[in-house]
């Protein structure tokens, strides 16, 4: 032992300086393989508060995001619905107008009527992934009976009847944003699609009445505009709900940034680093062979 007494304190720090090249060494090699600084919140514990607040904005936004998206093509199929409900009812105007002039007979108006109403349930009953959409929240109730025995028949002069709606009033809300909700949802019991059916069903109950077909020509004129407006307001809000989401996925693009600013590693840094390391690691292996391998006889 007495001859390493000379030597003992250098070797001491080069040893100490070896382990801590060595951890450098290998946590620079784990950075390396994971691409991340660390594996642990502990080895980020300067930006352990803000990561987390940022991963949970993050968490919130995708969230969002996704129901946005789901609310979105639930508009564009309401917003398709309508359309073809537009194009039916405009259809039936026409034939109104004709049985009004006396050109088509009442038979042929009551067999329009009655494949109307069928395409009207059809439509009102439509689905979306499981889903109906006119149902307010009864979501797995088809909204629209109109066999329904607390339904009609309207005769005129008619009042409401939505004897036929088998949902709720409920409207499905989607959040935007802090504090920013939009209303989407359309039930099949609305006043504006009540009129419709109404004048379809005036037309299937006593078609060779003229009072009659005339209430229902003007019944479905004014709900043929109400209609249209129905079916822009929707479209107005699902660009809403779009542009919505377009904002979600650019916020969404700058926290991942961020978060991969302080997570990640810059691979070409590390990798100059660890080859800096391994030079360093080489240099101080060989110095601290030469110093253990020195005793007091040599000089002696």
């Amino acid at each position: 032992m007495v001859d390493r007494i000379s030597s003992y304190s250098n070797s001491s720090k080069l040893i100490e300086n070896n382990l801590r090249l060595q951890s450098a060494y290998a946590e620079g090699q784990q950075q390396v393989s994971s691409g991340y600084k660390s594996d642990s919140y502990e080895g980020l514990s300067k930006d352990t508060s803000r990561i987390l607040s940022l991963e949970s904005d993050y968490a919130n936004l995708t969230a969002q995001t996704e129901n946005a998206e789901l609310a979105l093509e639930r508009s564009n199929v309401t917003f398709d619905t309508l359309g073809t409900m537009l194009d039916y009812a405009q259809s039936f105007l026409a034939t109104l107008n004709a049985g009004i002039s006396g050109t088509t007979t009442t038979v042929d108006l009551q067999n329009v009527a009655n494949a109307g109403m069928d395409q009207i349930e059809s439509l009102l009953n439509t689905q979306i992934a499981g889903r109906y959409l006119f149902s307010g929240s009864a979501t797995t109730t088809p909204p629209v009976d109109f066999s329904d025995p607390t339904f009609g028949p309207a005769v005129a002069p008619s009042v409401a009847d939505t004897g036929y709606y088998q949902g709720n009033d409920y409207k499905h809300t989607i959040e935007l944003g802090e504090g920013y909700n939009i209303d989407y949802g359309l039930t099949a019991n609305d006043p504006i699609i009540e009129q419709i059916v109404r004048a379809y069903d005036l037309v299937r109950n006593t078609p060779g009445d003229q009072a009659t077909v005339e209430e229902a020509y003007n019944l479905l004129e004014s709900g043929l505009d109400d209609l249209a407006e129905m079916r822009a307001s929707v479209s107005l809000r699902a660009q809403n709900i779009d542009t919505a989401i377009n904002d979600n996925l650019d916020d969404l693009n700058l926290l991942d940034n961020t978060l991969a600013g302080m997570k990640e590693v810059d691979l070409a840094e590390v990798t100059i680093r660890l080859q800096e390391i391994q030079t360093q690691l080489e240099a101080s292996y060989s110095l601290t062979a030469t110093l253990l391998r020195l005793n007091l006889a040599d000089y002696i």
